[in-house]
């Protein structure tokens, strides 16, 4: 990737971060972009959350939404990437989390896949969504929503636990 690419995708992170700090109303210093994103070895993901959380950013010029209904090589390669943070983060703390992959271009809105049957077990699923295989697509604004009801029911399942 090139330099200019790089720092496309480290704005996107920054501005998905801001974004989703300010809508928790969370400290910077809790949530903020991953300083390690893009070294697979040590990261979980591009966005750090002090909460059971993976998330995967991408700012591609390269998509269309038509793309993201078919089976799309470049989409597949953003999900393994994210399939592989969540599989260290399962591993390094034996806990299941909300996977996230988010996806924009210039001038176009920003969408979140998300996985269908971790969302249904919690009946965190929305009144408005598109499914596609075992993934529902959502628009950004209806993903912090989701991600705030997730993070009430993680600090009930702390708080029922003692913890």
């Amino acid at each position: 990737m090139s330099n200019k690419n790089k720092d496309r995708g480290k704005y996107f992170e920054n501005q998905i971060s801001e974004k989703i700090r300010l809508f928790l109303n969370i400290k910077k210093k809790d949530l903020h972009r991953n300083f390690e994103s893009g070294n697979a070895r040590i990261e979980y993901g591009d966005i750090y959350l002090p909460f059971n959380c993976v998330i995967e950013c991408k700012y591609h010029k390269s998509w269309t939404f038509n793309t993201l209904m078919k089976e799309n090589k470049q989409i597949k390669d953003w999900m393994q990437q994210l399939d592989d943070a969540v599989s260290k983060y399962i591993k390094d703390n034996d806990l299941i989390p909300l996977k996230s992959l988010i996806i924009s271009k210039p001038y176009e809105n920003i969408y979140v896949f998300l996985d269908y049957e971790f969302l249904n077990n919690l009946n965190l699923i929305p009144k408005f969504y598109i499914k596609h295989n075992d993934l529902i697509i959502v628009l950004f604004d209806q993903y912090l929503t989701i991600l705030k009801d997730f993070i009430s029911i993680e600090q009930l399942k702390i708080n029922s636990s003692g913890e």
